[in-house]
């Protein structure tokens, strides 16, 4: 897995490569916590790339959304495949976060 990130301000822009998982979220984690502070505003989850998503990776997207009730901050994950799109409904994430972008992979 690949993480790439952009921080402009009070924005992060995270892109996330191949899979989100066991073995690979420690990473996305250990940046979150290193990079997110109470002035990070918007996160923004690009997901063009990734192709699994398991339990483990939707308990580091928990994490984006902890925040002291003052901060309110917009979480957004765009272009996840259709499955990742419905997982992220199956557990509620997509009431919580703002999901832009769909790839339909029969395109």
């Amino acid at each position: 897995m690949q993480v790439h990130y952009i921080i402009d301000e009070d924005r992060m822009e995270i892109t996330v490569d191949k899979r989100l998982d066991v073995e690979t979220s420690p990473k996305l984690e250990k940046t979150l916590k290193n990079l997110m502070d109470d002035k990070m505003k918007t996160v923004i989850f690009d997901f063009k790339n990734l192709e699994y998503l398991s339990s483990d990776g939707l308990r580091v997207l928990q994490l984006s959304l902890n925040k002291p009730r003052w901060l309110r901050r917009k979480v957004i994950i765009r272009h996840p495949s259709k499955e990742i799109y419905d997982l992220l409904c199956t557990v509620g994430l997509d009431k919580k976060m703002e999901i832009r972008d769909i790839r339909d992979e029969k395109n």
